[in-house]
């Protein structure tokens, strides 16, 4: 892409309304699953114990486990040096950058765990910072899968779709075992997609 001089008014003017239209699209979406969070909770949430043991939910659960794209990366790495031209690691150090993004924001918004009932529970504002234990928002597995496969479809776009239907997955997983939101994994795929678009430098992310 073209560095930000060479971006004509026009051009930037066209970027910032497709920025403003793609956050006031994620704004509703936000919003219209807050509402249903509570519905959602109570529609996924299964007993852990009947399904942790389930080869497909381990396989779904790490791929918002680091590691996985650390490993998938350095496989990336070995092969032909002049096809990704040393973007080999973009995906392990997206899925990183999301799930330290995820983290720093719990510690902000400071809403918890869902409770049994299913309703939101949040900590004083900024007190994270002094006890981070039980956050919720946003999830940091779903943020590193997301992250990842964001990535890994700007290098490879034909793999994007299985990428980032795994990164479905691995969210999938955090809602199955009541462990978060349906609006945690959905601010963390945002995250995801923000965080993949600013390392590759595309603008038009």
């Amino acid at each position: 892409m073209k560095p930000d001089r060479y971006y004509s008014s026009h051009e930037r003017g066209v970027q910032r309304r497709r920025h403003l239209l793609r956050f006031a699209v994620f704004a509703a979406g936000l919003l219209l699953l807050t509402i249903l969070d509570p519905a959602l909770y109570h529609f996924f949430a299964v007993d852990q114990a009947r399904i942790e043991r389930r080869d497909w939910y381990r396989l779904l659960r790490i791929i918002g486990y680091l590691p996985t794209w650390i490993l998938l990366s350095a496989l990336l790495a070995l092969g032909p040096a002049h096809a990704l031209r040393g973007r080999a690691w973009l995906p392990a150090i997206s899925a990183a950058l999301a799930g330290l993004a995820a983290e720093i924001l719990k510690l902000i918004i400071g809403r918890q765990r869902p409770l049994p009932d299913g309703s939101y529970a949040f900590k004083p504002f900024l007190s994270g910072f002094l006890d981070g234990s039980n956050l919720g928002m946003p999830s940091s597995h779903a943020a590193v899968a997301f992250g990842g496969a964001f990535a890994l479809a700007r290098l490879y776009p034909k793999a994007g779709p299985v990428a980032l239907l795994c990164a479905a997955g691995c969210g999938l997983t955090r809602l199955l075992g009541a462990d978060h939101f349906s609006t945690d994994v959905y601010v963390a795929a945002g995250l995801g997609y923000a965080v993949a678009g600013w390392l590759s430098g595309d603008r038009r992310a």
